[in-house]
C-alpha cells in the first residue's frame, strides 16, 4: 500500500499477481464468460469474463499497460504454470512480445504465431 494525497493506493509486484493468478479462487470466476470475436493468435476460442481473457479449461489471463510500462500475466490451468512479466516497455505489443512472456507460453506449449 502507497499513501498518496488522494487516500491509499493498493500496490503489487509480479509475485503478487502471480500469487493472485495461481489461486484456485480466482479459477472459479470463470463463469458468465461472454465469447470474443477477432482475439487473433493464440486465442481458439477465446472468452471474456470477470477482467480476464479467458481460453476455457486451457488458460486466462491478460495484457496491458500504459505510458512507460507492460503487463502481461497469465495461468496455465492444466500445467500449473503461472507468470506475470511487468516490462518497461511503453506499451504491450502481442506480435513483440517481452521475452519471458514468450518462454512462458512456449513452455505452456502455445504457439502465439
Amino acid at each position: 500500500m502507497v499513501k498518496t494525497t488522494e487516500g491509499v493506493c493498493p500496490m503489487a509486484n509480479a509475485r503478487d499477481i502471480t500469487r493472485f493468478l495461481h489461486n484456485a479462487d480466482v479459477s472459479a470466476l470463470q463463469t458468465n464468460l461472454i465469447g470474443v470475436n477477432g482475439a487473433g493468435k493464440p486465442w481458439q476460442n477465446p472468452h471474456y469474463g470477470n477482467g480476464l481473457m479467458i481460453e476455457p479449461g486451457q488458460w486466462y489471463g491478460h495484457n496491458g499497460g500504459g505510458p512507460g510500462y507492460s503487463a502481461s500475466a497469465f495461468r496455465f490451468q492444466k500445467l500449473g504454470i503461472t507468470g506475470c512479466v511487468l516490462s518497461p516497455q511503453q506499451e504491450h505489443d502481442p506480435k513483440n512480445p517481452d521475452p519471458a512472456m514468450k518462454e512462458l507460453f512456449s513452455r505452456a506449449g502455445v504457439n502465439r504465431q
